[in-house]
């Protein structure tokens, strides 16, 4: 492990004082800083997004897709939401921005099946796909489902499902995912 310290940004305390010092035997004593400084703490941003129906938030006459790129999306990098989003998909924001799209449906069984998701190529790795997952599960808990289900399409989001703790029921063609009722409790209560 390496350890990098850049001894300029040093905090040296609050103010000068006199300290006792010993070396090698002998005492003596010296000015310096002493005191501790309180920490600069900056804010760390927010990755909550808004979930909402592209239905409710566009106008009738705009076209799915050109409402997602209008509010930052990239389509060009897209793996799903390349040329076409549905009225019906659900997008997360931030600041005006579309941070992610998803398709989801509540099944007859109170299933909640995730259908796609995908988070913005250009903000991925940013903690965008947990916050969208947060409000996906506040969704399913606020429509009393049993429980979600998805199919993963590749090792990265087999990865994503397993990090925050759905249950991994196996491959057919795609890996299939499942978080429970008690799983989606859980999950909303961790940070």
């Amino acid at each position: 492990m390496t350890i990098e310290i850049n001894l300029h940004k040093l905090e040296r305390g609050t103010h000068e004082g006199v300290v006792t010092v010993r070396r090698g035997g002998k005492v003596f004593q010296r000015k310096q800083r002493v005191g501790k400084k309180e920490p600069d703490v900056k804010p760390v941003p927010s990755t909550e997004l808004t979930m909402d129906c592209l239905e409710d938030i566009k106008s009738k006459d705009v076209k799915a897709i050109d409402f997602v790129v209008d509010h930052g999306w990239n389509a060009e990098k897209s793996r799903l939401f390349s040329n076409f989003v549905s009225n019906d998909s659900f997008v997360f924001m931030e600041n005006d921005k579309i941070s992610g799209i998803s398709d989801l449906r509540m099944r007859y069984d109170k299933t909640l099946m995730l259908s796609l998701l995908e988070i913005n190529p250009d903000t991925q790795r940013q903690g965008k796909g947990v916050s969208a997952m947060r409000q996906i599960v506040r969704y399913a808990m606020e429509n009393d489902a049993k429980e979600i289900s998805l199919q993963s399409m590749d090792a990265d989001s087999d990865k994503f499902y397993e990090a925050i703790g759905m249950e991994n029921k196996g491959k057919i063609f795609m890996t299939s995912f499942v978080g429970s009722k008690e799983w989606m409790k859980e999950f909303i209560k961790a940070k």
